[in-house]
């Protein structure tokens, strides 16, 4: 891990935090569809998640905001970000086509940025791996199966191990499909809103 953090210390810019700006021009080669301020919240975030939990990605597509992820545990605690992702061929509810070659590509853009041993990809789907899920999670980062049952599942599966004052975020937050499930959880007391940056809804859990 420490050497790893000097490579990338010493790569484009020589700093120990990133303003959104630089952050967005640090990563603009690799492809994603999350905004700029988006990308730079998930960064933000990452870096206050403590050293006794982790970061979870539920959806990487090639990477982009597990990168960004990556960069803010770099900044932070360095705890691990567990990216999963079956990479299956998948049309996605907006029409977005993924598969296997996003992977190719992921793997590719996390090593470009020397982020092997933060990022750990995980080529299961978020059902399979949440069966078994026992970690202490800072940060949940949900965009994966857009559809109401996909959200609940993950926000199911994963939410109950997030930290007191962790957070999920779940991206595309429009959608009726995303906003029923953070609806529901907004009725009980746990999470409460924080924010929304573009498509993201921010929960803060207090309970």
């Amino acid at each position: 891990m420490g050497i790893n953090k000097l490579i990338f210390q010493s790569a484009l810019f020589n700093t120990s935090s990133f303003s959104q700006s630089n952050l967005v021009k640090y990563i603009k080669k690799v492809e994603g569809q999350i905004q700029d301020k988006e990308q730079f919240i998930l960064y933000q975030l990452a870096k206050e998640v403590s050293s006794d939990s982790c970061i979870v990605e539920i959806g990487s597509y090639r990477g982009k905001s597990s990168i960004c992820l990556g960069l803010g545990s770099l900044h932070g605690n360095e705890v691990k970000v567990f990216a999963i992702d079956p990479h299956s061929t998948y049309v996605g509810v907006n029409g977005g086509k993924f598969g296997a070659s996003d992977l190719s590509k992921m793997y590719k853009n996390i090593t470009s940025f020397g982020l092997g041993e933060v990022i750990y990809q995980i080529s299961l789907s978020s059902f399979e791996v949440g069966k078994i899920w026992q970690e202490k999670i800072g940060l949940l980062w949900i965009d994966g199966d857009h559809t109401y049952e996909g959200v609940k599942s993950d926000f199911e599966l994963f939410g109950r191990f997030v930290t007191s004052n962790g957070y999920i975020l779940f991206h595309d937050s429009y959608l009726d499909s995303v906003k029923q499930v953070i609806n529901e959880i907004l009725q009980s007391e746990d999470f409460i809103l924080t924010e929304k940056i573009g498509t993201i809804t921010v929960l803060k859990k207090v309970k």
